[in-house]
């Protein structure tokens, strides 16, 4: 929507409903989730609860969508007299990409401080290795101890530490920048100040996500014991403060820098966006335009980027993104 529409009732009906819904529903899920965990219910009653998560919210995406839709339908002007941007040049984005090899450089140096450490004391390791533990800290699974056994935790910090790293140097170097066509210089400097920041938020979630894994791992070959103090750290901890960072960007940043106060004592200049793309928005969630030649574009509700549909690559990222996923949940499944 234009800026101007944002503080209609209509819209802030709209925003306000979706937001109240949707943290209900998170409250809902989180509780769940504990309860499951405390009633040590198995991996695959997590799997369909998150299931039926991902389909509820992405129904609220829908919903809501469909409702500033049918706003803009019935209350912006079909045409305007206004000169219009079609496009702007992207020939200095490599200027502009934030230093993502520096920010991702301490993940990967736990990632070898827990290679060498397993590989020190491999020959130590117990025979039965623990694989997972419940809310007490008590083991409930064990699997044989084996170098693939002993390297399995290594090797997820490997793949989400370059999935991070991919999402996040792609997103930022192939996606789409909206731009505020009327003071597009400033919008320019918010945008590259919010794709520093969203490259430094990535990197501290792959440093924590790699702490966790190095702290399950330490564990399994024997260093320590898990306690239900150490299991609530391990579990949580990492995750509130991945929690704590989002927020903080999404509300001081958002992902185009609009929030960012940023004066360039520009001018604002009498133009408008030239076409809508609502058209290659499937319920709002799903982005596919052939014509564009983008891979990543920002999404239109929370923050991150998706992906273009349309794009023979993106559908090929969509697919490893998804064998991954399938791999990381059935792999312990198998060893144990």
């Amino acid at each position: 929507l234009p800026t101007k529409y944002l503080n209609d009732s209509k819209v802030k009906k709209i925003k306000n409903t979706f937001h109240i819904s949707y943290a209900i529903l998170l409250g809902m899920t989180m509780l769940v989730l504990i309860v499951l965990e405390i009633r040590q219910y198995s991996m695959w009653y997590f799997m369909i609860f998150t299931g039926l998560w991902l389909l509820i919210t992405g129904s609220l995406f829908v919903f809501a969508h469909n409702k500033v839709s049918v706003f803009k339908e019935n209350n912006l002007p079909k045409d305007t007299d206004k000169p219009t941007i079609k496009s702007a040049s992207l020939k200095n984005r490599k200027f502009e990409m934030p230093p993502v090899k520096n920010y991702f450089f301490f993940a990967l140096v736990i990632i070898i401080a827990t290679t060498m450490v397993t590989y020190i004391q491999y020959d130590n390791m117990p025979d039965q290795v623990p694989m997972h533990y419940n809310s007490l800290g008590e083991i409930t699974t064990y699997a044989d101890k084996s170098p693939l056994v002993a390297s399995f935790m290594i090797v997820m910090q490997v793949f989400l530490t370059a999935l991070l790293y991919a999402a996040t140097y792609f997103s930022i170097k192939y996606s789409k920048r909206k731009l505020n066509p009327r003071k597009p210089q400033t919008s320019a400097l918010q945008h590259k100040i919010a794709m520093k920041r969203y490259a430094f938020l990535m990197a501290g979630m792959a440093i924590l996500i790699n702490a966790m894994f190095t702290a399950i791992q330490l564990s399994m070959i024997g260093l320590y014991e898990f306690n239900q103090t150490l299991t609530y750290v391990v579990t949580f901890a990492p995750l509130v403060v991945i929690l704590i960072g989002m927020t903080w960007f999404f509300a001081s940043t958002g992902m185009t820098g609009d929030k960012i106060k940023v004066d360039l004592n520009e001018e604002p200049l009498d133009v408008q966006v030239a076409d809508d793309d609502d058209q290659y928005w499937k319920g709002g969630l799903f982005y596919i335009n052939k014509k564009d030649s983008s891979i990543f574009v920002p999404k239109r509700f929370g923050g991150g980027f998706t992906l273009n549909l349309g794009n023979p690559i993106g559908v090929i990222i969509l697919i490893g993104i998804f064998l991954v996923i399938i791999l990381g949940t059935l792999i312990p499944l198998l060893l144990t």
